[in-house]
């Protein structure tokens, strides 16, 4: 998709099994769709290969950027077999709201594992809402970081902040005896 416009560019559509191919009798007398022989796993890298081997030759273009949905694996795959090379590294973007879907699931998780659900403590909400933070901090500084004339220093110092903010979050929903210690990453 167009950055810049919102254009879609390509699309790759794979298939493990064609329509058709469910009747046995019309098996030989058909237009397969089946277009994919491979797992499932494998198939959102396969059809990211496809596209990103005929940018060129299709739109003229090379992709810079992929955002992802966090699969290490496509982005792995990428590299591994990049069409760019040796000119051109591809860099990945994990989509925000994907990343606090993983860390909701994984405080899930845990709140589960170690038995730490119910009344005052986490409960399914709370992990919504501690991942909240999380987004909440990481959205009050990208708008300081899309700024192309920040210094590394400045970046380096809008990150603190953003672990600062997504700790005040954690550490407020924390219950201490010492209630400086709960509000200690708190804003002033």
């Amino acid at each position: 998709m167009s950055a810049t416009t919102g254009e879609l560019l390509d699309l790759e559509v794979l298939s493990e099994y064609g329509n058709e191919c469910k009747d046995d009798a019309n098996y030989r007398n058909h237009e397969c769709d089946m277009n994919y022989d491979g797992s499932s796993s494998g198939m959102e890298t396969a059809a990211a290969r496809h596209i990103f081997k005929r940018s060129v030759q299709l739109n003229n273009l090379k992709y810079i950027h992929l955002i992802s949905d966090g699969d290490s694996s496509l982005y792995s795959a990428l590299l591994t077999r990049n069409p760019y090379v040796p000119q051109h590294i591809i860099q990945k973007y994990d989509c925000i709201n994907h990343f606090l879907q993983r860390l909701s699931n994984g405080l899930n998780k845990i709140r589960k594992e170690k038995k730490l659900d119910g009344v005052g403590r986490l409960t399914e909400k709370k992990c919504l809402q501690l991942a909240g933070y999380f987004r909440n901090s990481i959205f009050s500084v990208v708008a300081g970081i899309q700024h192309d004339t920040l210094s590394e220093e400045d970046i380096m110092k809008l990150v603190s902040e953003m672990k600062s903010n997504a700790l005040a979050g954690i550490f407020h929903e924390t219950k201490f005896d010492d209630k400086f210690l709960q509000h200690k990453y708190c804003p002033h």
